[in-house]
Order: structure tokens, then C-alpha cells, then sequence
């Protein structure tokens, strides 16, 4: 392309850098909006990421509360059933007393009727 006077060539050089000021300008937009995007989206993942580690304390403070409930509840089962073992045993002590007292008030009562 020729200029024919110096006007024309300050005029397309004036519209060329226009032209590039504007795409320029575009682009700056762009990237910054997009980085206020991404920041957006990194500030609510950490929010996340913060929320997760507290209700992953939160988890480890119960499961601690669980085991230990667990071991309590074992604990107790087993005096439960060494108690109940106890109770079957003088249970049947208690048994075989009372048929042995039944087997001679039959004798006694047999020998009362004769």
C-alpha cells in the first residue's frame, strides 16, 4: 500500500493501533475477569477444604467418642455375662438342693402315709 500524502499514512497507523488498543483492551478484560473468576473458584475451595477439615476433626472426635463407648459396652457385656453365668450356676445348685429336698419329703411323706 502506498500513502499519498503523510495524513493518510498517520491515519492508517491511527486506526491500526487503535485496532490493537482494542483487542489489547479486550484481551486485558478477559484475563482479568477470568482471574476474578479463578479466584472465586480458589476462595470457595479453600472455604471447602476448611469445612472438610473440620468435619474431618469433628469425625476423628467422634469416632474416639465411639471406640470408647464400644469398649465400655464390651466391658459391661462381659460383667453382664459372668453375672448371668453366676445366676445359672447357683440356679442350678439351687436345683438339684430343692430336688433333693422334694426326693425326701416324698420319703417322709411315703412314710408318713404307710
Amino acid at each position: 500500500m502506498q500513502y499519498k500524502t503523510i495524513q493518510e499514512l498517520y491515519l492508517a497507523v491511527g486506526v491500526a493501533g487503535a485496532i490493537v488498543v482494542v483487542f489489547l483492551g479486550l484481551f486485558t478484560y478477559l484475563v482479568i475477569a477470568s482471574e476474578k473468576k479463578r479466584a472465586e473458584q480458589m476462595d470457595r475451595l479453600v472455604d471447602k477444604l476448611a469445612e472438610l477439615q473440620t468435619n474431618d476433626v469433628d469425625f476423628k472426635n467422634l469416632m474416639q467418642g465411639l471406640t470408647e463407648t464400644v469398649k465400655e459396652l464390651s466391658t459391661t457385656n462381659r460383667i453382664v455375662a459372668d453375672t448371668v453365668s453366676r445366676l445359672d450356676f447357683y440356679n442350678k445348685d439351687l436345683r438339684k438342693k430343692l430336688d433333693k429336698h422334694d426326693d425326701k419329703s416324698d420319703k417322709i411323706l411315703d412314710a408318713v402315709m404307710r
